[in-house]
């Protein structure tokens, strides 16, 4: 009798220690669809696309010297003495080095550029979200645009709340072109390498 009357007992534990935690409310939100229909990404891409103008003419400047610099050597390689030809030598191999080390840096500093414009914008969004969740007593909210959710049909989409906490009109549309936008329109784009110069 003991015995049942503890198993009875860590029963209704378990039941009421489950129950809220099933009871919980769970929301779901693009989050994608959210940051491109904020204002702030559309100057945040296009600062992005000043600064890679900015690496790429930088780069192309450097290929310009570097051509220079060789059409001259090979002009007059006939006529220059072994100090100036190995000179000219040594600078034409130092541009070229810089060159290969400016492609290496540049996608990662053109990134941490993106990261850095991208940040007030993930954050303006994230306490968004968090000021909705709280108001309407969500204890999670899901990501949906990262594709790892695939199933949430017990939750709600806030999405429609958080834009009008953000001020985005409510028939503002997220999908353009027939797919997905983004948050990040340069993604996946690099910095240009420099074109194989003439050795």
């Amino acid at each position: 009798m003991k015995n049942l009357f503890r198993s009875i007992l860590a029963a209704g534990l378990i039941i009421s220690t489950t129950v809220p935690v099933l009871a919980q409310k769970i929301a779901h939100i693009h989050l994608d669809s959210l940051l491109v229909l904020m204002p702030e990404t559309k100057k945040a891409d296009q600062d992005a696309q000043d600064y890679y103008k900015q690496l790429e003419q930088r780069l192309q400047q450097m290929q310009g010297e570097y051509q220079n610099k060789l059409d001259y050597y090979e002009k007059n390689k006939p006529t220059m003495s072994e100090l100036i030809r190995t000179a000219t030598e040594n600078d034409l191999q130092r541009m070229q080095q810089s060159m290969q080390e400016f492609q290496q840096n540049a996608q990662t500093d053109f990134q941490n550029k993106k990261n850095e414009l991208l940040k007030p914008i993930y954050d303006k969004a994230s306490k968004a979200i968090a000021d909705v969740a709280k108001a309407d007593g969500y204890k999670y909210v899901l990501d949906t645009s990262q594709g790892v959710v695939i199933f949430y049909e017990t939750s709600d989409n806030i999405l429609g709340q958080v834009k009008t906490k953000l001020g985005i009109a409510a028939n503002a549309v997220p999908f353009v072109n027939g797919g997905a936008g983004t948050a990040d329109p340069n993604k996946g784009k690099q910095a240009p390498p420099p074109s194989n110069p003439k050795k």
